[in-house]
């Protein structure tokens, strides 16, 4: 019984955070609420593990209506990549946000960072360093999320991983584009 009392309070002071970061009204959060439980009884992932990626959702920006579609991609993500939701959520917010993208695209976002990890020596942890420099200089120079993750998978073979990936790619990329 303690632990049931636990888990609950633990999940509803989760939940608390997201309404606090994201400034969801009453109803928007009994939304979230029935979105977080219904994620925990059809994914391998519980209740307040989906309200703690939806934590890292709205700290990264996203509103409410951005956070149930992105959810998904970052359960995605988690469960293919064996990563935990919470880091799943914040690569995949920095890759949607870096790249400006839309949070119906977290799916293929997900697709495209679980290839990486299983096509190439890059692990979870090395995009998660990387998605962290890369994105905004990608985007500003025109290339694409699936060509700039293709450059960190040759470079994750090459040894270069991680942050030095990170700052690599878009030093190259700024020195392509005319002053």
């Amino acid at each position: 019984g303690k632990e049931i009392i636990t888990t609950g309070a633990a999940y509803e002071q989760q939940m608390s955070k997201v309404q606090a970061v994201s400034g969801a009204t009453r109803k928007q959060m009994g939304g979230l609420n029935d979105l977080a439980i219904e994620l925990g009884a059809k994914t391998k992932f519980s209740a307040g593990e989906a309200a703690e990626g939806m934590y890292q959702l709205s700290s990264a920006g996203f509103g409410v209506g951005e956070m149930s579609t992105a959810i998904k991609g970052d359960l995605a993500l988690a469960a293919a990549s064996g990563t935990d939701l919470a880091d799943a959520s914040e690569i995949a917010s920095n890759a949607l946000r870096g790249f400006q993208l839309p949070a119906k695209e977290s799916i293929h976002v997900a697709d495209v960072l679980t290839k990486s990890v299983n096509s190439s020596s890059v692990e979870m942890k090395d995009l998660q360093d990387t998605m962290k420099y890369i994105g905004p200089v990608a985007a500003a120079t025109g290339e694409s999320f699936e060509s700039v993750i293709a450059a960190v998978d040759v470079m994750g073979n090459a040894g270069i991983k991680g942050e030095q990936a990170g700052t690599s790619i878009p030093g190259g990329l700024l020195r392509l584009v005319k002053p």
